[in-house]
């Protein structure tokens, strides 16, 4: 794929200028007719290639992306749809993706808005979890946990701490339970705590706060959209629990979700999560086409150089 296709006489015409250009070579990836003398791609390969080069990437993994590309084009290595290379607002943007989380050995292509639902996921993790999702949403059928091995996300909230423990007992006033008062004479439970600490640092609307605190003493720490039980003492877990824009940016309405389920909905509604799921499932098992139709929320913007790496 290095090596320069021979030299290729045909003229062709620039119609917005209306000159014959005479077509020297063309692009060793797309095929592309290259005009400039000095260019070895085409102006639309020249800037991916620009892009892939300022990566951290081994020479390897590289040349790989170029095989792929040289193949089968800009198409995303998951679902098969066309990516854009222009835009990086959109959310078929072409990214670089780890195909095994944080391991450089091996990048694919996929969109932003895949990438960003694929996470700290192995390929096999991904599909798991869209099938999981499929089904819930479609038979109401239980989500079933399973350990994810790449999951590196720990959240935490670093301006809420415990104080130190006594053995005074008090009960909690928004989920119930029992707890041990600190020598801050604290009034929650500490999961609680640390959740309204969290809205009040983000300045949510009391209403907002309200309606969180209120679903918690109703439902308990269940994630919002599939009704599963969330961890609520260990950060690095995929399923702690995590707040969650209803409508992407809009504090009015924040509800109770998983890390990882926070991560995949990303700049999405509800309705547009639960679409997205449906189509990636359907082209998993029944190899339909995904059907692009912009986020009306989506405000990504992806760097140009060391996309998604």
């Amino acid at each position: 794929m290095g090596i320069e296709e021979p030299i290729d006489q045909e003229r062709c015409k620039d119609n917005n200028r209306g000159v014959d250009f005479l077509m020297t070579r063309k692009c060793p990836l797309c095929g592309k007719a290259v005009f400039r003398k000095h260019f070895t791609y085409c102006p639309t390969c020249s800037l991916f290639v620009y892009r892939l080069q300022n990566t951290h990437l081994s020479i390897q993994a590289k040349q790989s992306v170029l095989d792929y590309v040289h193949k089968h084009g800009y198409v995303c290595y998951y679902t098969g749809m066309s990516l854009n290379l222009k835009d990086p607002k959109d959310p078929w943007y072409c990214v670089f993706d780890h195909w095994i989380p944080g391991d450089d050995r091996r990048i694919v292509l996929t969109s932003f808005l895949v990438n960003d639902m694929k996470t700290d996921l192995s390929e096999d993790e991904f599909w798991y979890t869209i099938e999981q999702l499929y089904n819930f949403k479609k038979y109401g059928s239980k989500i079933r946990k399973i350990r994810l091995k790449y999951w590196q996300g720990f959240y935490r909230d670093p301006e809420y701490g415990p104080g130190m423990m006594t053995t005074l007992k008090k009960k909690c006033c928004i989920c119930g339970k029992l707890f041990v008062v600190g020598a801050n004479n604290e009034k929650y439970f500490p999961i609680c705590a640390e959740v309204l600490s969290r809205m009040r640092i983000k300045k949510f609307p009391a209403s907002t706060i309200k309606e969180v605190l209120d679903y918690i003493g109703k439902n308990g720490y269940v994630c919002y959209y599939t009704g599963m039980s969330l961890v609520t003492r260990n950060a690095r877990s995929p399923w702690y629990v995590v707040l969650d824009h209803w409508i992407p940016g809009n504090p009015k309405k924040v509800v109770l979700t998983s890390a990882l389920f926070n991560c995949m909905k990303t700049d999405l509604t509800e309705n547009e999560f639960w679409c997205f799921i449906e189509q990636l499932y359907n082209h998993r098992k029944k190899h339909t086409q995904v059907k692009k139709k912009r986020p009306v929320y989506w405000y990504r913007l992806g760097a140009t150089c060391n996309q998604a790496l």
